[in-house]
């Protein structure tokens, strides 16, 4: 099933790129939703192309001081095997490498767009509402140590580390999610949500398996990177 943008689907008529996808070593489950699932991306006609970075587990990528002298050339060899390809767009499956969508942006832009975040959302709903976003991280704590000056004083932040099935999944790279847990989790998620706020975005690419259903426990926009490669806009 695909998810367009609510009230921002006038990207319906965008041509579809090439999407060039930096996938994350892992081995927990990727259903329908995230964009590390073949079915998300292809339901919405866009041609894929992915690389499993080797060295990109999640201990390395989601911690306080990732080392960058072992991510980067690993990251940015994958960039360049994915524009001999024929991607015109690269993206990632996970929200955290936000941390380099600048230096991407600034050493491959001239040949791809790089979109490697959901957090790319941000300074688009600003523009929409002066009211608070909230966003929705795997790690609120590594979120805060990464990003200190991303969010405004009027948003929310909230982490999934707390969660007892989802996080404790992905974090231990395990083959399965504990469905009874996981469900618990996301009803959790969805009371947590304010009710009042500019827009929701969701860092972790695992949590686009809620979309649908977050979708329906508020009355703003619950967007993520998805979304942002079917608009066709994001700032660099």
């Amino acid at each position: 099933m695909c998810n367009s943008p609510p009230n921002l689907s006038a990207a319906s008529s965008v041509p579809r790129p090439h999407i060039g996808v930096l996938q994350l070593n892992t081995r927990f489950p990727r259903d329908n939703g995230d964009i590390g699932a073949d079915s998300t991306l292809h339901c919405h006609g866009f041609a894929v192309s992915r690389v499993v970075v080797d060295v990109a587990v999640v201990a390395q990528v989601i911690q306080h001081t990732p080392d960058d002298s072992v991510l980067i050339p690993a990251f940015e060899q994958a960039i360049d095997s994915l524009i001999a390809r024929g991607a015109s767009v690269i993206t990632t499956s996970c929200g955290f490498l936000y941390r380099y969508q600048r230096r991407w942006h600034q050493q491959f832009g001239t040949k791809v767009r790089i979109v490697g975040s959901s957090l790319l959302w941000l300074p688009l709903l600003r523009q929409l509402s002066a009211q608070g976003l909230v966003v929705v991280t795997f790690d609120s704590r590594v979120f805060r140590s990464h990003f200190p000056r991303l969010l405004a004083e009027e948003d929310h932040l909230i982490g999934m580390e707390q969660s007892q099935g989802f996080f404790p999944t992905i974090a231990n790279d395990r083959v399965a999610f504990p469905p009874e847990l996981v469900l618990e989790d996301r009803n959790a998620l969805g009371g947590s949500l304010p009710q009042h706020a500019g827009g929701c975005v969701l860092e972790c690419t695992n949590l686009g398996v809620w979309k649908p259903w977050l979708r329906e426990q508020v009355p703003y926009p619950v967007l993520d990177i998805v979304d942002l490669l079917c608009l066709g806009q994001h700032e660099s």
